[in-house]
């Protein structure tokens, strides 16, 4: 499957303003299933039983092609941005087929070592203290997986909603980043609404944590998924939220091309 994401965001200080805009081509492989005929023993019945929650899939999100067109501010980190968003390159990730839920890098050690060996690299052709502390914040972001959560890594690819089709009264929330250079973090709200020849449609509202200082204006979209999959077809949401005297206007949408 071949996906297509695009982004723009706009930042408003005052009476300036620009705008950066990320396009990225992943390519996502499917790898194998696992746990299929999982089972646990009852001991009160004395029987073994079928686990249906433990069924899941390994994925594989290969990035293809990376394209920036930033503001004259950012040009001269646009190479640096480029090259550390392979960090997560190849990324094998465990997804749970009951509810969608990335639950592990599968590939960890072999990621670390390679993006040790970028990292290497990008130290010596990039001096200065932000540089250096981004890369370092990389090393973290591998451990903890934020990839899989983040709008602008592989977090609108996984989506979080199960492979069979749900009640009608469907709901879930989970914790978001939209983009790995912010530390804030959002709260997004995922809410069936219909299924129309074969695609369910859900809606996506979110809002800021209670300790946040960030004031969200606006956080909605939709998504899109075919019944007894994954994956999205399409997936819009817009994004507007101040912090002091910076409004920030974040556009997604990310869009299956081929199967």
């Amino acid at each position: 499957m071949i996906y297509t994401l695009k982004i723009a965001l706009t930042t408003t200080i005052g009476e300036s303003r620009e705008t950066n805009r990320f396009e990225y081509d992943y390519a996502v492989n499917f790898l194998k299933e696992i746990d299929r005929d999982a089972s646990y023993y009852d001991r009160e019945l004395k029987i073994y039983i079928e686990n249906t929650q433990a069924l899941s899939f390994i994925y594989q999100v290969e990035i293809q092609n990376i394209c920036l067109r930033l503001s004259q501010r950012l040009q001269k980190a646009s190479e640096f941005i480029r090259r550390t968003n392979y960090a997560f390159n190849r990324m094998e990730l465990k997804v749970k087929a009951n509810n969608g839920q990335v639950v592990s890098i599968e590939n960890k050690d072999e990621l670390t070592k390679t993006w040790q060996k970028l990292r290497a690299l990008l130290a010596k052709e990039y001096e200065g203290e932000p540089a250096h502390q981004y890369l370092k914040e990389i090393d973290e972001k591998l451990v903890v997986n934020e990839a899989a959560y983040c709008y602008q890594n592989f977090g609108l690819l996984f989506p979080r909603i199960p492979q069979e089709h749900h009640k009608d009264e469907w709901e879930n929330k989970r914790r978001i980043k939209l983009s790995p250079y912010e530390d804030d973090l959002f709260e997004e709200h995922v809410t069936y609404v219909e299924t129309v020849d074969g695609i369910r449609k859900y809606k996506i509202e979110g809002v800021a944590f209670p300790d946040s200082k960030l004031i969200v204006d606006k956080f909605e979209g939709y998504c899109d998924v075919p019944v007894d999959q994954l994956f999205p077809v399409k997936t819009v949401i817009e994004v507007m939220y101040k912090n002091d005297d910076v409004i920030n206007q974040w556009n997604f949408t990310i869009q299956k091309i081929t199967k």
